[in-house]
């Protein structure tokens, strides 16, 4: 593949007191022909040096139309030494619209090949090459903010294996620049990108002055100067309300805004992350106000969340202690008794805590569990306040008369369980189904009248040997099964009924609660259609 590009400069007007050009560029690929115009706003020399073109080569092309032409194979990007970096937008571009995968992945596949790209040779330096690319990239239009983000990206990667300071010097000359033309009101390019700019170069302030001011004329007074001139941008990005572009710019740059104000203007506007980030920049007290910020709008897990990342505990220790409370409370309201228990590393109080919410829950193996473990006592009043609570009846695996509960954990006890399970006539297997979700509806096989207790549901399944209660636990579900099918065909051989009608009712029960077994056949056919495995494999689980 060759590509052919070719480039002019038109002369233009004068804007603000210098000089400003229009560009137009145009790209031949493989016997096709692209061509992006566009007016775009530029000081002569600074154009002339982002574009690696002479000053005087600028000039006489801007009276009469000269082409600078570069020839490129198929393998470029494997040696950048003579490809400029409009050449290297304009490949970048044909990869990204005829590539067939997703917008993110071609982003991160491009972002890779940019990046292994980089160490290729590019004059005068891999720094250098982007920040030309960036000063290029407005004239790509609608692939100006993708392929900003990406060459950044690609940059990031590369300087965190290094180059060289005279690269990395000049670079950051030629991105201050191109942020203070920005600021001087040409959209050059999004706000995201200049300070993301702002700091993948790693420009200060001092950088800024540089571009604003000759080297004689530097001194003090003119790092106020500068830092007005970025106060100007960042008023700009408030008014705006984009507030986390503004913190991360005051961050970079170490411009410390004090006022409180600033800190409730984000939070009435539920910029909360924007928020955290600039009062961690800011410190203990700011970090400290937005706490009492949090509380006072009923943002009780924000609070909680920042007290415990910051180390914040003994400043606030009710807040703590009520985030502390609500967290537990989740677990255990999700029957996590085991992971509530961890979180409350041995603090008596929340321990305490846990045990008033297993009263409350009707756990009470729990509550003696955690007064044993670690000798709490003088619970009297939670006892009172269990016994006025709504008795709930649960079953329990006494009332089913199971003789014993085998826990098979070897292939002898396996094999000895099959032989009982085969001389069965009728057998229990835990079972699932569809919950009741809305408020006030009927349950869904509710036929004995009583509940399951659910609180060992997330106990720590993994010791061995398993506990009593949850051996029980595990056994019941199953076993509750053989009670219900009991309770079920002893009330359809009440109703006196003949023996016809009664296998009918089963039907009809079985029906409505497992579905139509006539389509569940007729599946089962044309699944035994599909292959000999198939259907070996059925006939075993049918016996």
């Amino acid at each position: 593949m060759v590509v052919k590009a070719m480039k002019r400069v038109v002369k233009g007007c004068v804007c603000g007191g210098e000089r400003v050009e229009r560009t137009a560029c145009r790209v031949a690929i493989s016997g096709k022909r692209y061509q992006v115009g566009h007016t775009h706003p530029l000081p002569l020399l600074f154009l002339g040096e982002l574009m690696g073109v002479e000053e005087k080569a600028l000039k006489l092309s801007s009276g009469s139309m000269s082409h600078e032409e570069w020839s490129m194979s198929l393998h470029a990007y494997s040696d950048l030494t003579n490809v400029s970096p409009l050449v290297f937008l304009y490949l970048l571009k044909e990869c990204y619209v005829y590539g067939t995968c997703k917008a993110t992945a071609k982003f991160f596949a491009l972002q890779y090949q940019v990046h292994q790209a980089l160490h290729n040779k590019p004059r005068p330096g891999p720094a250098v090459f982007v920040a030309r690319c960036l000063s290029l990239l407005p004239i790509f239009e609608s692939h100006c903010e993708g392929f900003s983000h990406l060459v950044i990206a690609a940059l990031r990667r590369l300087l965190k294996t290094g180059t060289t300071q005279e690269d990395l010097q000049e670079a950051k000359f030629l991105a201050s620049k191109l942020f203070v033309i920005a600021v001087r009101g040409t959209k050059v390019h999004d706000d995201r990108i200049l300070v993301k700019m702002l700091e993948v170069f790693g420009i200060r302030l001092t950088d800024i002055n540089e571009v604003l001011f000759t080297s004689d004329m530097k001194n003090d007074s003119f790092e106020v100067i500068a830092k007005a001139f970025v106060d100007k941008f960042i008023s700009k990005l408030l008014e705006s309300q984009s507030y986390m572009t503004a913190v991360t710019l005051l961050e970079h740059l170490s411009i410390r805004h004090s006022e409180e104000s600033f800190l409730l203007e984000m939070l009435e506007k539920q910029e909360y992350r924007a928020a955290e980030k600039w009062a961690a920049f800011m410190g203990k007290p700011m970090l400290c106000a937005l706490i009492r910020g949090y509380v006072d709008r009923k943002l009780l897990k924000q609070a909680y969340e920042l007290i415990k990342k910051n180390n914040l505990r003994e400043e606030f220790p009710e807040v703590y202690k009520m985030g502390k409370e609500s967290s537990l409370k989740k677990l255990a309201e999700k029957g996590c008794w085991d992971i509530a228990e961890m979180r409350a590393k041995s603090d008596r109080q929340l321990l305490e805590y846990i045990v008033y919410l297993a009263m409350e829950a009707g756990y009470s193996e729990k509550v003696d569990e955690l007064c044993e473990r670690y000798s709490l006592t003088g619970f009297i009043k939670a006892k009172e306040t269990e016994a006025s609570l709504p008795h709930i009846r649960y079953l329990h695996l006494d009332e089913l008369a199971i003789d014993d509960i085998i826990w098979v954990d070897e292939p002898v006890g396996l094999h000895e369980a099959t032989c009982h399970i085969e001389g069965c006539k009728v057998i229990g297997l835990d079972c699932e189904w569809k919950p009741s979700y809305e408020k006030g509806s009927k349950n869904n096989k509710e036929v004995l009248g009583v509940g399951l207790n659910k609180t060992r549901r997330n106990s720590n399944w993994e010791e061995r040997p398993l506990t009593r209660n949850q051996l029980e636990y595990a056994a019941l579900d199953a076993a509750v099964l053989i009670r219900i099918f009991w309770h079920v065909r002893s009330q359809s051989q009440s109703t006196g009924v003949s023996n016809e009608n009664t296998q009918m009712e089963w039907k009809s029960h079985i029906i409505s609660h497992g579905g139509d077994p006539t389509k569940i056949k007729k599946k089962v056919k044309n699944a035994k259609g599909c292959n000999a495995g198939t259907r070996e494999s059925h006939k075993s689980s049918q016996s």
